[in-house]
């Protein structure tokens, strides 16, 4: 008798624990699924707005519009990892982040490239929607709006990227 009661104690201690875990997953995604599912619409039609510019300024010419192809196609697969979360109604929290950080990766391409008005415009409109992302998931995402790779200068942020590594190299030669 005593061990039934113990495996009906066990039982319900993993129901609970398993109910408190569905909340914070829960708690962390303040949007409904469908506002979400706007939001990620908007930004593959923006990436792909994006994705466009950069060809145009590949056409005319632009070395480092190479780079930023293959920084917008990880956000691409990024962005499609989540949409099939999404629809698949699974926890989407870390595809989001996975999205946030694709998307940090591009800002810190732009803070650092001399790239056209233009495209940078469409960035922005880009810019915004990842806020509105990361506001819908409760999370933040770093961007390079002060223009130097890892932060401010004098910053403690001492690692850079293989990419801001290599933006800060070019940057240096083309001064």
């Amino acid at each position: 008798m005593r061990r039934i009661r113990e495996t009906i104690i066990t039982t319900l201690l993993v129901v609970i624990a398993s109910v408190g875990m569905v909340d914070s997953a829960v708690a962390q995604f303040s949007g409904n699924n469908s506002q979400v599912r706007d939001i990620v619409r908007r930004i593959q039609t923006d990436t792909n707005t994006l994705r466009n510019s950069a060809q145009s300024a590949a056409n005319r010419g632009n070395y480092r519009v190479n780079e930023l192809n293959q920084l917008i196609t990880n956000l691409d697969v990024a962005t499609q990892q989540l949409s099939r979360a999404l629809f698949g109604r699974r926890n989407t929290s870390t595809d989001a982040r996975l999205v946030l950080d694709r998307a940090a990766q591009i800002d810190s391409f732009f803070a650092n490239a001399r790239i056209g008005t233009g495209i940078q415009r469409d960035w922005q409109t880009l810019r915004s929607d990842f806020d509105q992302l990361a506001t819908a998931y409760n999370l933040s995402w770093q961007t390079s709006s002060s223009g130097y790779p890892g932060g401010y200068p004098g910053s403690n942020n001492s690692s850079l990227s293989d990419i801001q590594l290599r933006q800060l190299v070019q940057r240096i030669a083309d001064r």
